[in-house]
């Protein structure tokens, strides 16, 4: 086991006073073979680009691609009630961002809605079309009107 811990840099802060079965690292009827496979699905892989940090340094924030220039939107189900991630965007990348999310609502947000570049819905997403749900199948049917190059 201490061979995957390494091979997979699983560092010693992170284990610091856990033991490998009670991070679940490990089973006591996993093969060595079932668990490289299942780590390896995990493991980040190289996308080609460096990574940028958007939304600040905690909670909400994302590591992505450097390579936003052909974005045109972000659509963020579960924003809570903070979205550092959609202001960055809007803000640093002029990237509009179409957030859903029936747990918060407008006057909840830390930061007012940054007018003609983001959107709010206070509706969970889903596949089903329920009143209080976005559908994911008609979201795109639902963009506001004056978002018509994302209409394709």
């Amino acid at each position: 086991m201490r061979e995957i811990i390494d091979l997979y840099g699983i560092t010693k802060d992170l284990l610091s006073g856990h033991d490998e079965y009670a991070l679940g690292v490990t089973a006591p009827n996993s093969s060595l073979k079932d668990i490289r496979e299942t780590i390896g699905k995990i493991v980040p892989v190289n996308c080609g680009h460096p990574l940028i940090r958007i939304g600040g340094t905690g909670d909400g924030a994302y590591l992505i691609p450097a390579d936003l220039s052909d974005v045109e939107a972000c659509f963020s189900p579960g924003v809570n009630n903070f979205k550092d991630f959609e202001d960055h965007l809007a803000q640093r990348y002029g990237i509009k961002a179409f957030m859903c999310d029936y747990s918060s609502d407008l006057h909840h947000l830390r930061t007012p809605l940054i007018k003609d570049m983001q959107f709010f819905e206070k509706k969970w997403l889903d596949i089903a079309p329920v009143v209080e749900y976005l559908c994911v199948l008609s979201t795109h049917d639902e963009l506001p009107k004056d978002t018509a190059s994302l209409h394709r």
